[in-house]
């Protein structure tokens, strides 16, 4: 729990130093934003059943932290291949296809975890819409569209996870929640509403 708290606070400490002295590149920004919320989530909501005394247990608990370790690989290669994969916006290489195939896996899943299946399920089969609606006639069709151009858009631009949602979180919603929840939880008392 310990380590819980402190990766939250550092989260918040992260978001204050950047609404303070400026904000990072947007993707980058957003990146940081994925990297911490995923771990976090991992964290807080483990998956249910999960004790070491049962092969079960043991399979969920690998799990969770097979969850931890990829979103952690994941935050490395985005800040640290950050400029490339700028650069190849548009033209995914293999690297960028893999990683945006496990982001795309990981934020499923922790939607999973916090909201629950029929967002997930909603998700998935936007995903399946995208990946297949060529194959469907008419008005509800859609051209072709590959695994590559999916991928680069869930992930290599700013349309797809890093979008306008992770934006607004990234920016204003995380600083207003820490400004606003902080007086409340130190004083009992209700600000702003």
């Amino acid at each position: 729990m310990a380590i819980t708290a402190g990766l939250a606070i550092l989260w918040a400490a992260f978001h204050i130093y950047t609404s303070y002295f400026g904000i990072l590149e947007a993707w980058r920004h957003r990146s940081v934003t994925l990297t911490f919320m995923l771990v976090l989530a991992y964290l807080y909501y483990p998956s249910k059943g999960r004790n070491t005394k049962s092969a079960r247990g043991i399979f969920l608990f690998a799990y969770d932290n097979m969850g931890i370790l990829l979103s952690l690989i994941l935050g490395a290669y985005m800040w640290f291949g950050y400029d490339g994969i700028i650069d190849r916006e548009g033209m995914p290489n293999q690297n960028d296809l893999i990683f945006g195939g496990i982001a795309i896996g990981l934020v499923l899943e922790v939607t999973r975890r916090t909201i629950g299946n029929g967002m997930m399920i909603l998700a998935g089969c936007f995903l399946l819409y995208m990946l297949f609606g060529y194959l469907i006639p008419g008005d509800m069709g859609l051209p072709y569209i590959g695994y590559s151009k999916v991928i680069d858009t869930m992930f290599n631009s700013t349309y797809g996870i890093f979008g306008l949602i992770m934006g607004v979180m990234s920016t204003f919603h995380n600083c207003i929640c820490y400004f606003w929840r902080f007086p409340c939880a130190f004083t009992g008392r209700r600000f702003f509403y």
